[in-house]
């Protein structure tokens, strides 16, 4: 007790009645523990000795604080140290709120009990409103440590899905769609189509951040492999022609080019200076605004096939790979080194006599 006293007493959270005294028994090095109940005169009065060591237990850490989840449909699924008291409308409260869609709540309580059953958990259903009009219960049903509150949507919600449009439209902004039902024609369509100075080259659709290749002219003649559904968050874009041609890669001077109408690839390499030492201009890359790409083919010997160069296209040209040692080259090797063996062995014999 007077211990207890010179450290200034026990702090709130301390377990009082259970502290823990560890005796060294000399000289063996061995230990032994006595628990003292420091709540009364007589625990007060245990004697300790030289190199006794006292822990005052932790209430905090000790006794289980356990926890509670809530996810589903609430705006801020979380899983939170418990707390007495708490009912369910409180946790959902401290989750955000139940979101528009919620319709019903599952609470799952571990089961603890003297004998075995295939049962882990009970069960308590709540059918609810965002305004909780719907079950008194939920205001008054109090959680218990470590249950989980799973709040349900209702089979029938399905949340509200835009597609955004801009640039060379005639009316701008967010579309509400169908998903996998309104496809790229439909929306333009709606959005007034296209103006005038429209480049429909310059198509693009933006996926999750991704160009999804499409052929504009096709799509809005209704070809079902380009008029693709559309999705929510989806992005349309035009834009006005931008009459250059972007040639980049291994090539003197990477530039944009003034478009030419029947200008090949190999043209517009040329007007920027040519490949490089190690340019490749024979598997040069088209790409197009549309998100399509097409190579430069070889057909025979040095004759290549182009494919059409339009306004808004990038031209690149890759670097050829490090050239590899032919066969001739390698045997030639081989031969060499056998001969400076053999060299090396005619003298070593040499010597030897």
């Amino acid at each position: 007790g007077r211990l207890l006293d010179e450290a200034q007493g026990p702090l709130p959270w301390a377990l009082t009645d259970r502290v823990k005294v560890v005796r060294a028994l000399l000289p063996t090095g061995r230990t032994e523990l006595y628990s003292v109940d420091a709540t009364n005169a007589a625990g007060r009065a245990f004697q300790l000795r030289e190199f006794d060591a006292v822990d005052v237990l932790d209430g905090r850490l000790a006794l289980a604080g356990g926890e509670v989840t809530v996810e589903g449909a609430v705006h801020n699924p979380a899983t939170r140290v418990f707390v007495e008291r708490e009912s369910l409308r409180d946790a959902i409260d401290r989750s955000g709120g139940l979101k528009e869609e919620a319709q019903t709540i599952d609470v799952s309580r571990r089961k603890v009990g003297p004998t075995y059953s295939d049962t882990t958990s009970i069960q308590f259903h709540f059918d609810v409103t965002p305004d909780f009009r719907s079950d008194p219960r939920v205001a008054q049903f109090v959680l218990a440590r470590d249950d989980h509150v799973m709040v349900r949507s209702s089979p029938g919600y399905r949340p509200q899905q835009f597609v955004t449009v801009e640039g060379q439209f005639k009316y701008t902004g967010s579309y509400a769609i169908t998903a996998g039902r309104d496809r790229v024609r439909d929306l333009v369509k709606r959005a007034g189509d296209v103006l005038p100075e429209s480049y429909p080259e310059s198509f693009r659709l933006l996926r999750d951040g991704k160009q999804v290749s499409v052929d504009f002219a096709r799509a809005m003649l209704g070809d079902p492999a380009q008029n693709i559904p559309l999705l929510g968050g989806d992005h349309l874009a035009i834009e006005r022609d931008p009459k250059t041609v972007f040639v980049t890669g291994a090539v003197s001077h990477p530039a944009l080019i003034r478009f030419r109408p029947g200008l090949s690839a190999a043209d517009y390499i040329e007007l920027a200076g040519g490949p490089t030492e190690n340019g490749d201009a024979g598997k040069a890359i088209v790409d197009y605004p549309s998100g399509f790409s097409r190579r430069v083919r070889k057909v025979a010997f040095f004759f290549h096939t182009s494919p059409d160069v339009v306004s808004g296209a990038t031209v690149t040209v890759p670097e050829r790979p490090a050239k590899q040692a032919s066969s001739i080259d390698v045997w030639s090797r081989v031969l060499s080194t056998a001969a400076t063996v053999a060299s090396l062995a005619i003298a070593w014999v040499a010597v030897k006599k």
